[in-house]
């Protein structure tokens, strides 16, 4: 089910006001934007945003009684983030009366009423139709990327940890690779993503061997996300900025296992002839920096064998 554009209707009034959730001001707010799910013509989850500026406005997050329970709250509030992103929001606001704790696990943190920007304050969900006694949370949007620095070693385990903890094909060693890159001098290139000054991302990239001998070519991984910021671009501008170093660092070329269709927006694509023992053909895919794709086995740095800690 795709999260889309939907309109104020008799729908949405009824999923929200289920929810207990304000409907006054849905139909002459200009600012507004509404996304939604539907599944077989029926309305099943459904957020807001209004649009101040380079501030937001998160609201009206319902989902029907029978679907929740299974994440598409947490799906509608990463689409929602994703949107104002892409239409200039830095900072997202939200009131609640019940769900602090909810919104807290997707890294929205408490604030003053008072630091509301004017904005915001002057919404009829700020003035009016939330009670004072309404948290009101915060969520900064703006993503900054760096190389990362001592000071990030313990974060990047734990943004690298989290990311994985739920994925059923991970080993869940992922935070220790890149831990034994770096004890091994084979984190070639480490950036993080950071917004307000906490680490949310992060990307290693390390040198492979190719049977042929050709040199400088980099494989691409582990990349992480924090769960409460992913779908919002930041694994995409990591990715992009990584390879937009690598090329200043005179690579030749960068591969990977992982997902074709997703890399492929990337320039990746599986070539014959250039594989790794026992990946799939197609899992493996690689894209030149400069001049054709070699041919022959490629291999890792002994460092994705970790299973513990370094040294252990």
């Amino acid at each position: 089910m795709d999260i889309a554009s939907i309109s104020p209707g008799p729908q949405v009034e009824s999923l929200l006001a289920e929810a207990g959730l304000p409907v006054a001001d849905l139909r002459d707010n200009r600012a507004l934007t509404l996304l939604g799910v539907r599944d077989a013509g029926q309305l099943v989850g459904a957020v807001g945003i209004e649009v101040h500026g380079e501030a937001g406005l998160l609201r009206s997050l319902a989902v029907a009684p029978g679907r929740r329970g299974a994440g598409l709250g947490r799906e509608l509030v990463s689409g929602a983030e994703t949107w104002a992103v892409t239409h200039g929001v830095e900072t997202l606001y939200l009131l609640t009366e019940t769900a602090a704790e909810y919104f807290a696990g997707l890294d929205y943190e408490a604030v003053p009423r008072s630091g509301a920007p004017a904005a915001i304050a002057a919404t009829r969900q700020f003035s009016d139709l939330c009670p004072a006694s309404a948290a009101f949370m915060r969520k900064r949007l703006t993503v900054g990327i760096r190389p990362e620095t001592d000071a990030d070693i313990d974060a990047i385990d734990e943004v690298t940890a989290a990311a994985f903890e739920t994925l059923a094909i991970s080993s869940h060693t992922e935070q220790f690779i890149v831990r034994a890159l770096r004890a091994a001098g084979a984190l070639s290139l480490s950036l993080v993503a950071e917004i307000d000054g906490r680490v949310v991302g992060h990307i290693a990239f390390s040198p492979v061997t190719v049977s042929d001998g050709t040199p400088d070519w980099y494989g691409l991984g582990p990349v992480s996300v924090l769960p409460g910021h992913q779908r919002r671009g930041i694994g995409k501008a990591l990715i992009r900025e990584g390879l937009s170093r690598l090329c200043g660092m005179g690579a030749r070329g960068c591969c990977l296992v992982g997902d074709p269709v997703y890399y492929r927006q990337f320039g990746f694509e599986a070539v014959p002839g250039f594989v790794h023992e026992g990946v799939p053909p197609d899992a493996f895919v690689a894209l030149s920096l400069g001049g054709a794709v070699p041919r022959g086995t490629v291999g890792f740095h002994e460092a994705f064998q970790a299973t513990g800690p370094v040294g252990t």
